[in-house]
């Protein structure tokens, strides 16, 4: 990486002021999250390579399912449908987790505006109008962070959409095998 390029950056953060810390932190969190879900759905997809996943997570089923299994046809459905939530609930819990990142961007930027005001309203109050550095700090500071925040906010939203219509996806074909159990005996009498 250039040198000049990494001093950019580091003056974009600094000029941002003490917000872009808890925004940067939250991004990369971010950005971890939405990459390892999708390293997860991948894995899911149809024709992947990693289809041994896809079998692993099926036959896990089929062993839950024979194991305990009852005469009951509705208890077996009720099993089946808690075998997949539990099957589901990381991917979800994910999800849910990007979601929330990503809808708290935009109001740390926000929190980052209001300081930086504040500093331009202190300026003011010390220097008057006249100092147009002093006044250009906070303002600066107020534009950069939620201009952060909203970089942050926009893509990680649209990543979370994504993964969970994929994730929708993997639950319906998951559901699908679990039924075709339920039909072809493996719900039935022990």
């Amino acid at each position: 990486m250039d040198d000049r390029l990494l001093l950019q950056a580091f003056e974009f953060v600094r000029t941002g002021g003490p917000i872009m810390l808890p925004l940067l932190a939250l991004s990369i969190w971010l950005w971890v999250l939405i990459f390892i879900t999708l390293v997860q759905v991948a894995a899911f997809a149809p024709g992947s390579r990693d289809s041994r996943t896809q079998r692993d997570m099926k036959m896990h089923l089929l062993g839950l399912m024979k194991s305990y299994r009852s005469a009951s046809p509705k208890l077996n459905r009720r099993l089946l449908e808690t075998l997949l939530a539990d099957m589901q609930r990381p991917l979800r819990a994910s999800i849910a987790t990007i979601f929330v990142l990503a809808s708290a961007a935009p109001l740390l930027g926000l929190l980052g505006t209001v300081t930086g005001m504040i500093g331009t309203f202190e300026a003011v109050a010390q220097f008057g109008t006249g100092n147009a550095k002093a006044l250009a700090s906070g303002i600066s500071e107020a534009m950069i962070t939620t201009q952060t925040g909203l970089m942050v906010a926009v893509p990680g939203m649209v990543a979370a959409y994504i993964l969970r219509r994929k994730v929708s996806k993997i639950q319906g074909r998951l559901e699908s095998y679990g039924l075709s159990l339920l039909k072809n005996g493996c719900g039935g009498a022990a």
